[in-house]
Order: structure tokens, then C-alpha cells, then sequence
């Protein structure tokens, strides 16, 4: 039960910031200049790379540390897992993606929490269902703690390829 209700919290905080700060982009609030939410911007965009490299290196130093442990991660079939259960799947059963591509993301910072928000595309090697390149729409939280970026919140949904 605790588990749905963050990940209820978590997907309505980041539809929240996600609708009230739509074209938001090329405003900060007033203690952040441009250069330090570029820079921000670039911090986060670099974890994200960071946690796809940890993802298929199989890096489970890397991936814990980019996880924040409150972290709730809901797949594009529906699945939700918190840290424990993410790491768990993440040791015990390695995925077989011979590609996972981001194909755009937007970043989105305001303070010590940021957004990032758009689409993916990954072909599975070995999969005995369905077919194995699947396309995805991302909404991820991060939050900034001791100088590192960690994710909070993940939300993909399924598309098809022409989803923008």
C-alpha cells in the first residue's frame, strides 16, 4: 500500500510541475541565473547518461547511487517497483538490450529538483514476448542532494514510433 501511494504522490507532484512549468523552460525563478540552470541542465543531463551507461554496463554501484531511496519507477507495462525492488530485478536478472536509445529529452530545472521529460527507444535481444523494439514517452523527477543528482520518479509510457 505504501509503495502505490508514493508512487501516487510521485506521479502527481511530477504531472504538477510538469503542466505548471510547460514553457517554462526560459524562466528561473529569481535565485537561479541562466548560467547556473545551464549548467543544472547539463549536471542532469549527464546522470541520465550516467544511469543509461549504469543500465547496460550492468553498473550496480553506479545505478544505487543514482537512485534516490524513495525512488519509485513505473515501466511502460504498468509495472511499479520502489529502489529495493528495482535494484533486486536490476542484480538478480540483468537485461538483454542490445540498444536503448534516447531520442530526445527535454530538462527542466527549478532549484534542487529537475525534470526530464521525453522519448525512448529500446530493442530487447532476448525477449520471448511481444515484439522486442519498443518505443516509450519518459517523465523523470531528480532531485539534487549533496551535490549529486539522484532520480526520484519514473514514468514511461509506451508509443508507437511516430509519438512525438
Amino acid at each position: 500500500m505504501r509503495t502505490l501511494q508514493l508512487l501516487a504522490i510521485n506521479i502527481v507532484l511530477a504531472t504538477f510541475l510538469s503542466f505548471t512549468i510547460t514553457g517554462a523552460s526560459a524562466q528561473q525563478p529569481p535565485s537561479q541565473s541562466a548560467a547556473s540552470v545551464a549548467a543544472a541542465q547539463q549536471q542532469v543531463r549527464d546522470a541520465e547518461a550516467s544511469r543509461l551507461k549504469a543500465f547496460l554496463d550492468h553498473d550496480v554501484k553506479t545505478m544505487a547511487a543514482l537512485l534516490a531511496d524513495e525512488m519509485i519507477l513505473v515501466t511502460s507495462n504498468g509495472t511499479a517497483r520502489n529502489k529495493t525492488q528495482f535494484m533486486d530485478d536490476f542484480v538478480n536478472r540483468p537485461t538483454a538490450f542490445s540498444e536503448f536509445v534516447t531520442d530526445d529529452m527535454e530538462v527542466l530545472v527549478f532549484g534542487d529538483v529537475a525534470i526530464t521529460r521525453g522519448r525512448y527507444h529500446n530493442l530487447v535481444a532476448q525477449r520471448s514476448y511481444a515484439a522486442p523494439l519498443k518505443y516509450a514517452l519518459f517523465l523523470r523527477v531528480w532531485v539534487k542532494r549533496n551535490g549529486s543528482w539522484q532520480l526520484l520518479s519514473h514514468q514511461a509510457t509506451a508509443a508507437n514510433q511516430s509519438t512525438k
